[in-house]
């Protein structure tokens, strides 16, 4: 089987189990940025805390999701290169059986 073929069916077979991220680094920071400040709304919101007098506090939080999307990012995606190592593996494994059997 041709390197590319190999590697287009390493891909599959890994997307089945570990999908690749998809955006980009960046948005998966703003996003989480976006989802801890709608957190903290929320709270806010349900405790009648006014939102402008913790201006430091927000900033700290917005900066911690949006690391914390980063960090999620970046393990989906090291995730998803592992399980094609190994599938890419296995399929050079199986290849290698079937040119034994056939001597």
């Amino acid at each position: 089987m041709e390197e590319k073929r190999r590697d287009d069916l390493a891909a599959s077979r890994a997307e089945e189990y570990a999908p690749r991220p998809t955006g980009s680094l960046f948005m998966a920071g703003v996003a989480g940025a976006g989802l801890l400040l709608a957190a903290d709304a929320i709270i806010s919101g349900f405790y009648a805390w006014p939102l402008r007098d913790n201006l430091e506090s927000l900033a700290v939080l917005m900066v911690a999701g949006f690391a914390g999307g980063l960090a999620v990012f970046l393990r989906l995606k090291k995730k998803n290169q592992r399980a094609r190592r190994n599938e890419r593996a296995q399929i050079n494994r199986d290849e290698e059986a079937k040119s034994r059997q056939r001597q």
